[in-house]
């Protein structure tokens, strides 16, 4: 991800001529703005290491539709499933994206689709009208959520063969899974007796609590293949702060200068994404390499004209998606191929002046 690069591909130019001769020198980080399908606004949840990314774009009636962008297709709208608004939410590495979508009658569920083909209705638990799938494995399992309309109460939902099945809380009253992988962890939150959030994963079904960091919130957002998790804690003060766990050990990590941070998403060579406060009060997106917070602005070129606020996901080839103000002012979603060079070379501050982790 390169310095002096929002660059434009145009034509069938191949990944590997992308990414070996379409980066000027010195490089930094390249830069891609996603845009939207009509409208002012675009947001990019997950990214696969085919590179092929999901969110969610306006329409130009302002209507937000589930995506598919890739750098030869571009955005692709997925659809609905009668009604007229759908959201992305995870993508697989054969391309099968899971998120939600609204039906005729108005409630919107999970469903299993790819880029080109219809959504596939995935449903939700007897007596609750509304579902969402927020993570995917290669085996096309999703972990979402189910919810009712118009009340407090979610669940915790697995769908495997196309069934849902509900998953325990920690003894309250609701639960939310946010991630899967091949081993079929899942990672969410769920109540506890007295009904305070905590991190959770699940084992064969049954929901495990995750320390904490001495507050009374945390929630497991995103995990690897290897059953590294991330996500936030609580720390003592009442501030969240991203978190990594690994085993039953939890990792607290700082901030970029201000209160709070929290991490989406982490590869299988430990890179972590999210986001956190700065000293003024901004959010940024962050990068945790090797211990090290980044602010992903950093990386900017100069007068790049970007403004990165969230990182949400984060592939094994390092390139990052997210949201944040582009230069035409709207907000926007990005993708961002960070050089491992400079990556590295900024983990031993070589190149310019890191935030480093603040308790």
């Amino acid at each position: 991800m390169f310095r002096f690069s929002t660059t434009a591909v145009i034509g069938t130019i191949s990944l590997f001529t992308l990414l070996v001769f379409a980066l000027p020198a010195p490089a930094e980080v390249t830069i891609y703005d996603l845009g939207t399908l009509g409208g002012t606004t675009s947001s990019a949840f997950d990214v696969n290491n085919s590179g092929e990314v999901v969110g969610i774009a306006t329409l130009p009636g302002g209507r937000k539709r589930a995506f598919s962008w890739t750098i030869h297709d571009g955005m692709i709208d997925l659809g609905h499933l009668g009604g007229s608004t759908s959201k992305g939410r995870a993508i697989n590495e054969a391309g099968q994206i899971t998120g939600q979508a609204q039906q005729l009658n108005g409630a919107s569920v999970a469903y299993l689709g790819s880029a080109g083909s219809s959504l596939i209705n995935r449903g939700s638990l007897p007596g609750y009208a509304r579902s969402s799938g927020n993570g995917i494995n290669n085996y096309g399992q999703i972990a979402g959520i189910a919810y009712q309309t118009n009340t407090d109460s979610t669940q915790a939902v697995l769908w495997k063969n196309g069934n849902a099945t509900r998953l325990e809380t920690l003894g309250g009253t609701n639960a939310a899974c946010t991630d899967i992988n091949d081993a079929g962890l899942i990672t969410g939150w769920a109540h506890n007796p007295t009904n305070q959030r905590r991190a959770s994963i699940w084992v064969n079904g049954m929901p495990v609590e995750l320390p904490g960091i001495g507050g009374t919130t945390s929630s497991a957002n995103g995990l690897n293949q290897k059953n590294d998790i991330v996500g936030f804690a609580q720390d003592a003060l009442g501030n969240n702060k991203a978190v990594r766990w690994t085993g039953h050990q939890v990792y607290q990590y700082g901030t970029l200068g201000g209160a709070t941070s929290a991490a989406a998403d982490i590869n299988n060579h430990g890179d972590i994404v999210g986001n956190s406060l700065t000293d003024n009060g901004d959010v940024h997106a962050l990068l945790i390499r090797n211990g090290t917070l980044i602010d992903l602005n950093d990386l900017l070129p100069d007068g790049s004209n970007w403004v990165l606020n969230y990182a949400t996901a984060i592939n094994d080839a390092g390139w990052i998606v997210g949201r944040g103000i582009a230069p035409n002012g709207q907000t926007h979603a990005y993708m961002m191929i960070p050089e491992p060079t400079t990556l590295a070379l900024l983990v031993m501050g070589g190149l310019l002046t890191i935030k480093r982790r603040r308790g």
